[in-house]
């Protein structure tokens, strides 16, 4: 896996709001039946989508804009960058929240859980904790980052893409810290997918 593939990722998301899940997944079926097993271009892929789905859901997409806006341009596109920028501005409060009624749900459940299942549930706590601090560059939490990345290699590797994607320097420097601490750890084909990503 690549950085570029993550990006890939994030414009079919968006292509899949925009259009609609029941749009988009008719079109992506359609897709793979006819070109199964074949190398495509994006170009095609895009020129394919747009001549598929009705005049009403193109919303002003166009090739030329989707490849000006994710494709040929580096760093976060600007849809994203809008997400990101409205979820900052009322996201973490809503996170905290729903993160916090969940949990308190949780508790009230009764106790019979075998202790596996309490750490495979500690583990994604702690994952998404690594990720708000990510998100919204909690700096002092960040040994918290460093010490998932070490302990939990399995979990670890979306976080790695998430550091470097970040664009921020103090970020990426964590990432590959940890990774030259933990790369001989590593299982090897998660160690050549991070190795991508950071360098």
């Amino acid at each position: 896996m690549q950085v570029h593939y993550l990006k890939g990722y994030f414009l079919l998301r968006f292509l899949a709001q925009r259009l609609g899940d029941d749009t988009y997944f008719a079109f992506l079926r359609k897709f793979v039946h006819t070109f199964h097993g074949q190398l495509i271009l994006s170009q095609d892929f895009l020129q394919m989508l747009l001549e598929n789905i009705p005049e009403e859901k193109r919303l002003e997409l166009s090739v030329e804009n989707i490849f000006r806006d994710w494709l040929e341009s580096s760093g976060i596109p600007q849809p994203l960058q809008r997400e990101r920028q409205a979820g900052a501005e009322c996201g973490l409060a809503r996170q905290v929240s729903a993160e916090v009624e969940k949990w308190i749900r949780v508790n009230r459940r009764p106790r019979k859980r075998k202790r596996r299942e309490a750490e495979e549930v500690f583990e994604k706590v702690r994952h998404r904790w690594c990720e708000l601090i990510v998100k919204h560059r909690y700096t002092r939490a960040y040994k918290d980052v460093e010490r998932f990345l070490q302990e939990d290699q399995a979990m670890g590797v979306y976080l790695y893409g998430e550091l470097m994607l970040s664009e921020d320097p103090r970020q990426q420097q964590v990432a590959r810290q940890c990774f030259e601490l933990t790369k001989e750890q590593m299982e090897r084909s998660s160690a050549e997918v991070v190795a991508e990503m950071l360098f």
